[in-house]
């Protein structure tokens, strides 16, 4: 048996119970007492169908605006993420630039103090 819940069902339910219990052996007359029963079944299910439609329809539109937004802080994310990556290369290749360019002076330091006295930003950086 149908519950409450689903009047389709109990539509169909009714029908067969109608059809089992037989009515005689006139067939004509069941089919022209349970045509209209059948059309308003057919209908109520397409109109269940349409507002199953209209309702996955309306929450897909609802919630677009914030899948955009998700979709879009996502990406802002990974180009954050990329940038920061890049920043940080950026940093050790500035750093290893002064280590190569503090190495460079150490070796030149001593052949500038022999020929050149030292100036005064010179001694200030000792």
């Amino acid at each position: 048996m149908a519950s409450v819940g689903d009047p389709m069902k109990a539509w169909q339910d009714m029908i067969e119970q109608f059809q089992k219990a037989g009515f005689g052996s006139n067939m004509e007359l069941m089919q022209t007492m349970f045509a209209p029963m059948q059309q308003q079944l057919d209908l109520l299910q397409r109109a269940y169908e349409s507002q199953i439609e209209f309702n996955r329809k309306l929450t897909e539109q609802a919630f677009l605006p914030m899948r955009q937004v998700l979709e879009g802080l996502q990406q802002a994310a990974k180009t954050t993420r990329a940038a920061g990556e890049a920043l940080k290369q950026a940093g050790e290749l500035l750093t290893q630039q002064a280590a190569a360019m503090d190495q460079a002076l150490s070796f030149s330091s001593p052949f500038l103090d022999m020929t050149a006295p030292p100036t005064a930003g010179r001694a200030k950086a000792k």
